[in-house]
């Protein structure tokens, strides 16, 4: 499975999130700085995970599991699955 396009951007007055395209791809109905602070993480989903994915497979390269690093590994191998997301 595959999300839309990024870079996803929010505008903080509607709550609106976009992709790439210009489509609107969610939206945040809360109002004021939750609503804001939404809106900014919503917008930088897509990019998160991307990163979560770079980070695990950087980390299976150059880790050792006795390092003390397996279990911050297994949590973003989960985070990237829940997301709908491939291990690469």
């Amino acid at each position: 499975m595959s999300h839309t396009p990024e870079p996803w951007k929010g505008i903080e007055k509607t709550g609106y999130i976009f992709d790439a395209n210009g489509r609107v791809i969610g939206t945040s109905f809360l109002s004021g700085a939750e609503g804001k602070a939404n809106t900014h993480l919503m917008a930088a989903a897509a990019r998160l995970l991307n990163s979560l994915q770079e980070l695990s497979e950087w980390m299976r390269e150059h880790t050792r599991p006795e390092d003390g690093t397996l279990e911050i590994l297994t949590k973003a191998v989960e985070t990237i699955k829940a997301a709908g997301g491939e291990i690469r």
